[in-house]
């Protein structure tokens, strides 16, 4: 899967060996990812952390992955949405 015709080796994937294992926990750990950050946005006191996870999150997918590069920089252009709002403290 890792190497499929579909997404093909890019950067990352082609020098890491993928385990079952290794697959499984990247798995997990995106899902896990995905949802603190989720999390974290919705709150002023962690939204910084949460967009650094968000941009590293996107730049590893980047490298592991052909996905089009316009898919990333219209995700991370979404970030302007939780910056910035009347009523935040920061």
């Amino acid at each position: 899967m890792f190497r499929s015709s579909h997404q093909g080796q890019h950067l990352l994937s082609a020098w890491l060996s993928l385990t079952p294992g290794l697959a499984r926990m990247l798995a997990w750990s995106t899902i896990a990812l995905e949802l603190a950050i989720g999390f974290g946005l919705w709150f002023s006191r962690t939204r910084k952390v949460a967009a650094l996870a968000l941009v590293l999150l996107h730049a590893g997918i980047a490298a592991s992955m052909r996905v089009s590069l316009l898919f990333h920089a219209l995700m991370l252009l979404h970030l302007l949405l939780f910056f910035g709002r009347r009523g935040d403290e920061d």
